[in-house]
């Protein structure tokens, strides 16, 4: 859901309310100036993304869709899909003749061309028995899904990533079943920046 970042900072202030006189007092980020309202502010992308990162699947009740120009490749078996530039975290990837989806990459494949992999995306690949995987990469410049343990004519039917928080116009898209944890996580980021 889009969120007013100024209604999130304003939780973020309600939460540090219990503490407020220790906290106004304790304040010399940077400068003498620094108020919270704009401390917190200035948090707030990095703590909602510390906080999807942390997320346990069931927590996320809302992603977004991803995947421009799905094609299958016959002769490598494998289909390639495109990645936004906000691609932050796989949440669910299927396709329609798997299974089962997968919901996460995983960092235990190595690569012939380690460049080749997206440094925040690590890989998840098949056994080689046919299992459904997924590798993060660049091809001709682009950030693509390459899909493995898929055949012709099959298509992703789920696609779901958390995307790079990013405000834009004053708001800000968060999940709503973690709302009330980015509050919480940028109220911690803020004390422990003042309290040090």
């Amino acid at each position: 859901m889009e969120v007013k970042v100024s209604d999130l900072i304003g939780r973020v202030l309600l939460l540090l309310d219990e503490d407020q006189d220790e906290l106004e007092a304790a304040v010399v980020y940077g400068d003498m100036g620094m108020e919270l309202r704009r401390l917190a502010g200035e948090l707030v992308e990095e703590g909602v993304e510390n906080v999807f990162l942390g997320a346990s699947l069931g927590q996320i009740s809302e992603s977004k869709e991803f995947g421009i120009g799905y094609m299958y490749n016959a002769s490598t078996r494998t289909g390639t899909l495109q990645m936004p530039d906000d691609f932050l975290r796989l949440v669910e990837f299927r396709m329609s003749d798997w299974r089962m989806p997968v919901r996460a990459f995983s960092d235990s494949y190595e690569v012939e061309e380690p460049h080749q992999v997206l440094a925040h995306h690590p890989a998840v690949l098949t056994s080689g028995k046919g299992d459904p995987g997924l590798v993060a990469m660049y091809d001709d410049g682009r950030r693509v899904v390459r899909v493995y343990g898929t055949e012709a004519g099959a298509q992703p039917i789920a696609r779901r990533y958390l995307p790079r928080p990013k405000i834009e116009d004053g708001k800000i898209w968060i999940p709503s079943s973690l709302y009330k944890a980015c509050a919480r996580e940028i109220a911690r980021m803020v004390k422990e920046i003042v309290t040090t």
